[in-house]
């Protein structure tokens, strides 16, 4: 678990932080946790047609640009949090979902696809939000976080359903992605996350679903 003394620095250290953790997130030079997964996949010997590997990529690459999403929505919710505790929480799941990150990378470039080149900006708008976040009360906070992983838990049932039946690589990193944001989503419930008002749900999703249509595309 990530301690810091996040007091101990200045406005500036932590803007230079955020720029430094932005730029790695977003040309993918993060170090990822877990490596036996990238080894799993890349053993596992499965063949697909032509648009069976068009249809991969375009969903792997939307998450691709979902974790790139959350990396930047995490980093902006704990930014101005003064709980040290409910800070590392975003933190911590920042930090687990970066293995997400480079699976996704991966898996894309042996799909021989391409990033989203709208990430940028996909990133950018998430750590907005993060931070507007973070200026509210924790336990909407921490209510917003555990929204977020259950939309995203079942946007990935979604991807699992679409992915072509014989690309097992793929479907075994979204199901580990799918266990490890159930995990994150109970986090944020065991330290206060409340339920969030139907009205700011309806917009997450509607958000969200910007995001994915655009990135499956380009």
């Amino acid at each position: 678990m990530i301690l810091t003394n996040f007091r101990s620095l200045s406005s500036i250290d932590n803007l230079i932080i955020e720029f430094d953790t932005a730029m790695k997130v977003l040309t993918g030079t993060v170090i990822r946790k877990r490596t036996y997964k990238i080894a799993d996949c890349t053993n596992n010997g499965s063949i697909l047609t032509l648009q069976e590997q068009k249809i991969s990529a375009s969903i792997m690459r939307v998450n691709h640009s979902g974790e790139i999403c959350a990396q930047a929505l995490y980093r902006g919710q704990s930014f101005f949090c003064q709980d040290i505790y409910i800070k590392n929480v975003f933190l911590n799941a920042a930090e687990e979902e970066i293995d997400h990150l480079i699976w996704c990378k991966h898996r894309l470039c042996e799909l021989n696809g391409h990033e989203s080149y709208l990430n940028i900006f996909w990133y950018m708008g998430s750590f907005f939000i993060g931070l507007l976040m973070s200026l509210n009360n924790q336990k909407w906070n921490l209510g917003f976080m555990a929204e977020t992983e259950k939309q995203v838990e079942h946007h990935l049932i979604k991807c699992l359903e679409l992915l072509p039946n014989n690309d097992y690589t793929s479907k075994i990193i979204l199901e580990q992605m799918k266990i490890d944001e159930l995990i994150h989503k109970n986090t944020a419930e065991k330290y206060g996350g409340v339920v969030l008002p139907k009205f700011l749900t309806v917009i997450m999703k509607l958000s969200a679903k910007i995001m994915t249509t655009i990135s499956y595309k380009i």
